[in-house]
């Protein structure tokens, strides 16, 4: 099985666009996360990955009640690797490699959400073949958060999209 690891320099840079074109099978560091959140806090479309409604809906009962769904997505996130930073990579590699003992001809997938060098460097030593491909495009917007940068420089592949 073939793992292709898409990062790309932020918010829009066409991760999930160029994992559909490249797999049937595209899989999601998230979602895990958002399975979680929806337990949590149920009546929110949180598997809805449309830009805007991340950004507009409001988590009224996430913490103090402000967090935009992006940015209680990003929070939770990075609370959960606070302490193991492999968590959420973890996760899908273990579910990835259930997959693999159960199902039969799934060959590769590719996974659109890569946003820390920690998650390409356990992608590599728990798969045999690993791609990274970054996504370049000046019209994404940065994820302070997260080490576009690095992972640039990490990637087997780079797409610069225009």
């Amino acid at each position: 099985m073939k793992i292709i690891a898409i990062s790309g320099s932020g918010i829009g840079a066409g991760k999930t666009t160029l994992a559909k074109k490249l797999s049937k099978d595209v899989w999601s560091l998230a979602g895990a996360m958002r399975t979680e959140l929806e337990l949590q806090y149920p009546g929110y479309s949180w598997f809805n990955r449309d830009q805007a409604y991340k950004a507009n809906t409001m988590i009224k009962e996430y913490k103090n009640g402000s967090y935009s769904m992006r940015a209680a997505l990003i929070e939770y996130g990075q609370d959960k690797c606070a302490v193991t930073p492999t968590y959420w990579v973890e996760r899908l590699s273990s579910s990835v490699t259930g997959l693999t003992r159960v199902a039969s001809g799934i060959t590769t997938i590719a996974i659109d959400d890569v946003r820390k060098v920690c998650e390409v460097e356990h992608l590599r030593s728990t798969f045999k073949e690993v791609v990274h491909i970054h996504i370049d495009y000046a019209g994404a917007s940065l994820e302070k958060e997260f080490e576009n940068l690095q992972l640039l420089e990490l990637a087997d592949y780079i797409v610069v999209r225009k």
